[in-house]
């Protein structure tokens, strides 16, 4: 097995435990209106803290939670959860607003799937219309006669209904004639673009103008620069959800933004912390970046043999170094890795543990500390001096843009 099987297999393994050991939890991330800063609205997401991988991405888990069929007590869980942390705001006299849930397909086409929803509001004590269900095309591609009567009877309660990844499958403006929908969610893809393509921005435009026009909620995704923000602001969006205002939090900071009511959107795009790390060694930037193999040769104490995945590093100093890879790893010290990459037509090993990590879209970034003892660095030295002197004597910066895409090729294999 290679690091990603490695992952996989034991998030397999575990993950119907997750319930059980109270390992998920539910997060949330404000929708904003981005003319008046105020919080319409918020995105329930579940997150996953395993006790040896650590905060796993769902995109690492749901497909495992759908493929076991998990996904059904996992969706009964959020949406129980949702609904009581509703009632117990409305009990505190807090600001009430609509919570979005995503439901799974599979979940949606359960016979008692409408049943078991109205029970968990009723419970709760709170009014139908503050839970929105997120519905993707493929939901509604999978059936699509059962998905209407479904959303008939839900809007009937009272419940709102949302479609998100708008424009990434099979997308038919049938959809939004003949279902009874409410929000329209703008997919990531297409802000990332906007200001920066004019394709984005001539879809971006006309779906804001088409979802007034019909009398639809819009929200754009994903939203992290003021330029996206500006032009969003500019076309008369209602809704903005990103990290330009906030990332998703846990409940109770949460409650203390509903207090405030607002959010003023940050200065320049999402920042990720700042990470202080007092460098004893001199680090060597790297005009191009180095392909590495990537592996874990320790977990948890015990040795592993596993296949080697991709990475990218992109500076390095006789204590450590900087990589990139699609894998998400926690920061542990019992995890141990090995990187191996050429230096110089000199292949090299480095042992060592990750000891911060920063994350961009599906890219992560970490801080990797090498397990040296000072003999070993010492001969580590003359080679790293005479790669600084190379870097030095050619000074040839690339195209960051072309860069960027051979990085992303080269790491997804």
């Amino acid at each position: 097995m290679n690091v990603e099987s490695f992952k996989l297999y034991h998030l397999a393994k575990d993950l119907k435990k997750s319930l059980i050991n109270e390992e998920l939890y539910v997060e949330y991330q404000p929708k904003v209106n981005p003319k008046t800063s105020r919080i319409e609205g918020v995105e329930a997401l579940v997150r996953w803290n395993h006790p040896e991988w650590g905060i796993v991405s769902p995109n690492e888990f749901i497909h495992l939670a759908e493929e076991t069929g998990f996904i059904f007590k996992m969706g009964d869980w959020v949406t129980r959860e949702v609904c009581e942390t509703l009632g117990k705001w409305k009990k505190h006299g807090l600001p009430l607003i609509p919570v979005s849930v995503n439901v799974s397909p599979k979940k949606l086409l359960k016979a008692d799937f409408v049943a078991t929803l109205k029970q968990m509001i009723q419970t709760a004590e709170i009014e139908p219309s503050l839970i929105e269900l997120e519905l993707t095309e493929q939901t509604i591609i999978m059936n699509t006669e059962a998905t209407k009567h479904t959303i008939t009877e839900l809007k009937q309660f009272g419940v709102k209904i949302a479609l998100d990844d708008f424009g990434t499958g099979y997308s038919s403006m049938s959809y939004l004639k003949d279902l009874d929908i409410d929000t329209l969610k703008i997919d990531k893809s297409f802000i990332d673009g906007v200001t920066l393509k004019n394709a984005n921005d001539a879809i971006v435009k006309s779906l804001i103008y088409l979802s007034k026009d019909i009398g639809i909620n819009i929200v754009a995704e994903g939203v992290e620069t003021r330029e996206q923000l500006n032009f969003l602001l500019q076309q008369e969006c209602q809704q903005i959800q990103g990290y330009i205002y906030s990332k998703p939090v846990p409940a109770k900071k949460l409650q203390s933004l509903l207090k405030k009511g607002y959010i003023e959107p940050l200065h320049t795009s999402a920042v990720a912390e700042a990470i202080k790390n007092r460098r004893k060694y001199y680090r060597i930037s790297l005009d191009t970046p180095l392909t590495a193999e990537m592996t874990i040769v320790k977990f948890k104490n015990k040795e592993v043999k596993l296949g080697s995945s991709r990475a990218i590093i992109e500076n390095l100093s006789l204590g450590g170094l900087k990589y990139l890879s699609n894998i998400n790893l926690p920061i542990q010290k019992d995890m141990v890795i090995m990187i191996t990459t050429e230096i110089l037509g000199m292949e090299v090993k480095f042992f060592g543990c990750n000891v911060w990590k920063l994350e961009e879209n599906d890219l992560h970034e970490y801080g990797f500390e090498f397990i040296l003892n000072e003999v070993e660095r010492d001969r580590l030295a003359p080679l790293f001096n005479k790669m600084l002197l190379q870097l030095k004597e050619s000074a040839i910066l690339p195209d960051s843009s072309v860069l960027q895409d051979k990085m992303s090729a080269y790491l997804k294999g």
